[in-house]
């Protein structure tokens, strides 16, 4: 599923910065706070699984691609998944005081950078 996923990310990737003439692959890698030679890899599908949540975030709003279609090539999502996680999310938010939700937040964003972290220096 990894190889399929690389694939389909390359693509969308690549077809983004083909859609942007006026911003090169290193301006666009710049913004978005990654390193080029690692947007390079990710646009050509050289990669062993897909970049995290964290990068892919970093990445959408200069690629103009939103966040959960590049979430979704990348196969963090599923309809069946992404409808779940919105229901518990917004349920979350509805239910929890503002306090109690930005733990959580905090939470799952301290797992995604450790999660990145271990990506880097296991498998780049």
């Amino acid at each position: 599923m990894a190889a399929n996923a690389v694939e389909r990310l390359a693509a969308l990737v690549d077809q983004a910065i083909r859609a942007r003439p006026a911003a090169s692959l290193n301006q666009i890698a710049l913004y978005a706070g990654v390193d080029a030679g690692y947007l390079s890899r990710i646009r050509r599908g050289r990669l062993k699984s897909p970049p995290s949540p964290e990068i892919l975030a970093r990445l959408a709003p200069h690629l103009n691609i939103p966040y959960e279609v590049l979430l979704e090539a990348a196969g963090y999502l599923t309809p069946e998944t992404q409808s779940e996680d919105r229901i518990l999310f917004n349920r979350a938010r509805r239910e929890l005081s503002d306090e109690e939700y930005a733990d959580i937040l905090r939470y799952v964003r301290e797992r995604l950078e450790l999660a990145e972290l271990r990506r880097r220096h296991g498998r780049e």
